[in-house]
């Protein structure tokens, strides 16, 4: 699932995904643009935020649910 498609399910607004990661917003905004990937750390805390919903392999273009979990 991608950031966009969590935060319109959840109908969460992209700053309150940010106070619960401690992400910045332009930050985030890059990452759910698809102008930047996440880093390992801030990858971990999208993904603890999100419940794995948006993981890893939503920002690599992969179905393989191998590649979150060798980190």
């Amino acid at each position: 699932m991608t950031m966009e498609e969590y935060l319109k399910e959840e109908s969460m607004a992209l700053s309150e995904l940010c106070k619960i990661t401690g992400i910045k917003h332009d930050t985030m905004s890059k990452y759910k643009y698809g102008l930047r990937i996440p880093n390992l750390t801030n990858m971990k805390l999208i993904a603890m935020a999100t419940k794995y919903k948006v993981n890893a392999n939503d920002f690599y273009g992969t179905n393989n649910s191998w590649v979150f979990m060798q980190y």
